[in-house]
């Protein structure tokens, strides 16, 4: 199988956001830390605490875990200890001064480095809070609170939480009198930790940790599979980045959220070796998936945003192609319109086509073959499985690696025809081959006779029974971003067949018509549709018992603003930023920009940003920058930036800056001193050093002015120094740039 070399942490946390993500908390101090009431005292001993004690000897974990490695399974960080702890047959209730409640529950685990907890019941009623927190109160988390719940008080789901690093716990529930329902928690396993696992150091771990031969989906090689790549997803169990699966279409074409994967996904130690099946055991609320998880670019640069979603129920499943299809609890694509992949069922066999997936839990890459795929036996079935080898492609040689399981095979035709089980390919092992279960064996489950052990009734819920059908498109709204004049007209692109559309605007615009089918809308901008106001249209869509929900942003004219410092010392530089209709670069739109300043210098400048150098002080400059958009206008932003001369009777003022002929440097008196006395500038002297303080210019005299010739020197920085009496008075920087 295919889950294998991610170094995963087991970070165990709410279902709606895993990972880097933090759980949904408000983030606060356990409710015990602050009150002051006096009827309330917490356990400390460790008689108090019920022991929770490895039920193996370490030897033996340590063998399962050598014996994992060999067999390519993920390294396990903790130990999954079964109990039975709840609110009614385990801690203490403390009844506190205001009529609310405090139930609590210490847990003692000897020789652990962390503990997090699983629940097979979790429910908070509003205004309860639940935290926990180590006996030392060096760590802590929540609280949580009714945002928490995945269920409703009569189906009451499981949950999860994060690691705290001490082998001693607390639980600590509040609830306070008003509450109409009591709350629920129950503690199915506890996890004993016992490897460390910096989260901070390694929370990133899975992004960017794919073998270097592998090929990002926004490479060249995914120029024309950039619909099919939103239909696919990075599996996370139990927070742990652990498969690959997509979502994929029906002869409903109705958008139900149905998510191919691979059956061995199901079990395995990220499940904590429960195997889930479509028949006994469906339901996975430990399960989330991240969309759009990809690399903007064909290099890694920064992590993109995880856009998640959680829980899923297995329909079908059966072991002899490796398939699982599952039914999503939350449908993606309301969300992040995604797309639903095609599938070929003829057992006809491709000579070309992709696999897009997420190795090592990494950003989305894509893998290309260009040989024709040989039937193959990878189970105990003959003939139920596709041999694949990867070519090597215009940026490199993508292969697929543990994480990989589930994702999609997909022909030239661009329809789905296997999901990976395993293989032998990685970045050191490049000809090695891959093994994907064969779609047209899963279509009839290999001749099963219950539905749920084959994929024909799920995906051809109306009886038409195709033997190729096409995805899905993503549905978006397609005119100008620009909003230029009155009357444009907006339209749904991918609109399904008997689908309707209710369409809204913000208050920035307004809807002048709509077509007689409901696809167009005619739109006008109000007056307030500028700069740093955006005007928003939405298409609500109906179809198949389906809604989806698709939006477009719209800008008009050009306001900007300049941000950075509004007083300066003479002579010195300093940074501003222009920002453009809620944008910081990049800023939408521009087709020109400009910046200029008075009494200073333009050192650098781009769309959003630019360094000025000022002049001479008690006097005011002003920045500006101009812009120009599509809509055929100029914007002009400014900002009024007072230059002080400092604390000095005297000031020297050397300009320009940068300098190119001849550097001016200038004796200006404070006019507050002269209001209290009258000075006569002594005698100083100028000096110019370069970087490696070689003196390279040198001048004295007893004026108000001196000028230095610059002319010669190489462009590059340079020291001034004022001398008076003997002594540096002042120093600046110089730049001298021909």
């Amino acid at each position: 199988m295919k889950i294998r070399k991610i170094l995963i942490i087991t970070i165990i946390t709410c279902l709606t956001c895993f990972d880097l993500c933090a759980q949904i908390s408000t983030n606060e101090e356990p409710y015990s830390f602050t009150s002051t009431d006096r009827s309330l005292s917490l356990r400390r001993s460790t008689e108090e605490a019920v022991l929770v004690s490895l039920p193996v000897e370490k030897k033996q974990i340590e063998k399962e875990d050598i014996d994992d490695e060999a067999n390519g399974i993920p390294p396990r960080f903790g130990y999954s200890i079964p109990v039975n702890y709840n609110m009614e047959n385990s801690g203490r209730w403390t009844k506190l001064d205001d009529g609310g409640r405090l139930w609590q529950l210490t847990i003692y685990s000897p020789g652990a480095v962390s503990i997090n907890l699983l629940y097979d019941k979790m429910w908070l009623p509003e205004g309860a809070k639940f935290y926990i927190y180590s006996t030392d109160k060096k760590q802590h988390i929540g609280a949580f609170t009714t945002l928490n719940n995945k269920g409703d008080r009569t189906e009451i789901e499981g949950f999860a939480t994060g690691l705290v690093y001490s082998d001693k716990i607390t639980l600590e529930y509040y609830e306070p009198i008003n509450v109409s329902q009591s709350g629920v928690i129950s503690i199915a396993h506890v996890i004993h930790g016992y490897r460390y696992i910096n989260i901070s150091e390694n929370i990133l771990k899975s992004f960017g940790q794919s073998g270097n031969c592998n090929v990002n989906i926004n490479c060249p090689e995914g120029n024309g599979w950039q619909d099919e790549k939103n239909a696919v997803a990075l599996i996370l169990v139990n927070g742990n980045r652990y498969c690959t699966g997509s979502l994929i279409n029906t002869t409903a074409n109705d958008y139900r959220p149905l998510f191919l994967t691979a059956d061995h996904c199901l079990g395995g130690w990220g499940n904590n070796n429960v195997k889930y099946d479509a028949i006994s055991n469906p339901n996975l609320n430990h399960w989330s998936f991240y969309w759009n998880y990809e690399s903007p670019a064909c290099t890694n640069t920064t992590e993109p945003i995880r856009l998640s979603t959680s829980g899923a129920v297995v329909v079908a499943n059966n072991d002899a192609s490796d398939f699982a299809l599952l039914r999503l609890t939350e449908n993606p694509h309301t969300i992040y319109n995604t797309f639903y992949l095609g599938w070929d069922r003829s057992g006809n066999v491709s000579s070309g086509g992709v696999g897009i997936h997420h190795p090592s839990g990494d950003v989305k890459k894509i893998s290309t073959y260009t040989s024709a795929l040989q039937t193959a036996t990878y189970s105990n079935v003959a003939g139920a499985h596709w041999r694949v080898t990867w070519a090597r492609t215009s940026t490199n040689h993508s292969i697929t690696e543990g994480g990989s399981s589930g994702s999609p095979l997909i022909n030239s035709n661009h329809h789905v025809v296997g999901q990976l089980h395993g293989g032998s390919a990685s970045c050191s092992n490049l000809s090695g081959p891959d093994y994907y279960g064969k779609f047209n064996i899963s279509w009839t489950g290999n001749n099963a006779t219950d539905p749920r052990r084959r994929l024909r009734d799920w995906l051809d819920p109306v009886g038409s029974n195709p033997t190729t059908l096409s995805g899905s498109p993503i549905v978006t709204i397609t005119g100008p971003e620009e909003l230029c004049s009155s009357n444009t007209s907006y339209s749904i692109a991918n609109l399904p067949t008997g689908a309707t559309v209710n369409w809204s605007v913000n208050s920035h615009l307004r809807i002048v018509s709509t077509s007689t089918d409901g696809k167009t809308v005619t739109i006008s901008p109000y007056s307030s549709l500028r700069g740093f106001t955006a005007g928003i249209i939405t298409a609500i869509i109906a179809h198949g018992g389906q809604t989806i929900t698709v939006a477009k942003t719209v800008y008009g004219g050009l306001d900007i603003v300049i941000l950075g410092p509004t007083t300066v010392p003479q002579t010195t530089g300093a940074s501003y930023k222009a920002e453009l209709a809620g944008y910081v670069y990049p800023t939408p739109f521009i087709e020109y920009y400009s910046w200029s300043v008075t009494n200073g210098s333009v050192m650098s400048g781009n769309i959003s940003d630019a360094e000025i150098m000022f002049g001479i002080g008690n006097r005011t400059s002003t920045i500006t920058v101009t812009y120009a958009n599509g809509c055929g206008g100029y914007s002009t932003g400014t900002l009024n930036v007072y230059v002080s001369r400092g604390g000095m009777n005297y000031y020297s003022a050397a300009y320009p800056n940068p300098a190119s002929s001849s550097l001016t440097i200038e004796r200006v008196q404070n006019s507050e001193e002269l209001q209290v006395k009258s000075a006569t500038p002594s005698m100083f002297t100028a000096q110019l050093y370069s970087l490696s303080r070689q003196l390279v210019r040198e001048q004295t005299f007893n004026g108000t002015q001196l000028s230095l010739n610059v002319s010669t020197l190489p462009n590059g920085t340079y020291f001034l120094n004022i001398i008076e009496n003997g002594k540096v008075v002042e120093q600046q920087t110089i730049v001298v740039a021909h």
